[in-house]
């Protein structure tokens, strides 16, 4: 029983995705990830103090970058045209 529920939820939630890749939304996921499986029309999040070096995978149809406290030195790098959005990471207790 709890086996089928777990099957159909699985089902559900990989036909959610694939719908919303449909409409264009795209699937966040560390660029590791997507190198290791592809998956199209993706987001690659890649952290800012490792972008210089890190290879976008090709199914990424765009990027976005993770930022922490320590590395506010390197957001002009956020100005490619390629970034699609910037995550700020912050400490507990701080904003």
């Amino acid at each position: 029983m709890a086996f089928n529920f777990k099957l159909r939820l699985y089902e559900q939630s990989m036909r959610s995705i694939r719908r919303l890749q449909e409409i264009g939304v795209g699937v966040i996921a560390p660029a590791a990830a997507l190198d290791a499986t592809p998956i199209a029309n993706s987001i690659a999040v890649v952290a800012v103090k490792d972008a210089g070096k890190a290879t976008v995978p090709a199914c990424a149809a765009r990027v976005a970058l993770t930022v922490d406290g320590g590395a506010w030195e390197l957001l002009p790098v956020t100005s490619s045209k390629h970034v699609f959005i910037t995550l700020v990471y912050s400490m507990n207790g701080t904003s």
